[in-house]
């Protein structure tokens, strides 16, 4: 998770950020496929290592959110990006203990995989119409220019 962030922040130019946030979502959870089969210790560490980089891709979208939101309410618009991360882990979380209870450890991870790889693809076309660029702010009218004087 860190060498993906790391690596995203300081190697990935502004172009290459916005066009890598959405195969590294897709390697969040890809990887994780593979847990259907039976795999040794080492090999399944390894495959959580690779899937760890597309952790990479939050920091990203973070940086887009920033770019979008006012300096006024970037504070609050934060909180409310957390709060609902939070509560959609809590969610999924749920939703895994509830698989795990009628399947295999291996099998509820690939079910909970291929989940997070349906979410991803619905919400993939919703952030490739946003570009990270934030949208002109409107200017004043004389009247609310006057009005703001001290």
């Amino acid at each position: 998770m860190l060498f993906g962030d790391l690596a995203a922040g300081r190697f990935l130019s502004p172009q290459g950020r916005r066009r890598y946030v959405t195969p590294l979502r897709f390697l969040l959870a890809l990887p994780y496929l593979l847990f259907a089969l039976p795999l040794s210790t080492p090999v399944a560490a390894g495959v959580v290592a690779v899937a760890s980089i597309g952790f990479a891709s939050t920091l990203l979208l973070q940086e887009r959110l920033i770019a979008l939101i006012g300096e006024d309410v970037r504070g609050q618009a934060l909180g409310l990006h957390v709060t609902g991360m939070k509560a959609m882990q809590a969610a999924g979380a749920t939703l895994a203990g509830l698989v795990a209870q009628y399947l295999p450890a291996g099998a509820a991870m690939a079910v909970m995989a291929v989940a997070s790889l349906v979410v991803t693809a619905m919400l993939s076309p919703a952030l490739r119409l946003s570009n990270g660029t934030p949208p002109p702010r409107p200017q004043p009218t004389a009247a609310q220019a006057v009005a703001e004087r001290p």
